[in-house]
């Protein structure tokens, strides 16, 4: 009689374990939705501006390579939708003559902003600089900045537009 009680309580127990990490499981899940869902709106411009006076008050400084994705989108988005974009190696932001390498990361990082921009390199949407290698870009979608963030040969990401 004992072992079918001792067996029918460590399944019960299982069960029970089993169950609850399902749960848990879940409720990660369901945090990490509303937090991709929160991050559809750009913040506003109180909040942005939030952002910037609380790095200032603590340190002295502001810098958008030290923001996250969304936030740099939302000054985008609050600044016209225009982002420049430093592209090349750190010792490589002035340039009288383009290498081929500039050239190819030029390219790169036009082909991210137009595959995930759905539009082709216009005068109205892409502004070229001759000797500083920065490029104007029109951003409106989110996973733009996400993904020249992860791109190579990106120095910095700024909203050209968006003033404090």
């Amino acid at each position: 009689m004992k072992k079918p009680l001792l067996k029918l309580s460590i399944l019960l127990v299982a069960f029970t374990l089993f169950n609850a990490c399902q749960n848990e499981d879940y409720l990660e899940n369901q945090e990490e939705s509303i937090s991709v869902e929160e991050q559809k709106e750009p913040l506003t411009i109180s909040e942005l501006n939030a952002i910037i006076n609380e790095s200032l008050t603590t340190t002295g400084t502001f810098d958008w390579k030290d923001v996250d994705a969304h936030t740099l989108w939302s000054a985008v988005v609050r600044g016209e939708n225009i982002l420049t974009i430093g592209y090349g190696q750190e010792d490589e932001s002035f340039a009288e003559v383009k290498t081929e390498d500039l050239k190819a990361t030029l390219a790169n990082v036009l082909q991210i902003v137009e595959d995930y921009e759905g539009y082709t390199k216009s005068r109205e949407t892409v502004i070229e600089h001759d000797i500083i290698n920065v490029v104007d870009v029109k951003v409106e979608n989110l996973e733009t900045i996400q993904q020249l963030f992860k791109s190579e040969g990106v120095r910095y990401l700024e909203p050209n537009g968006y003033n404090h």
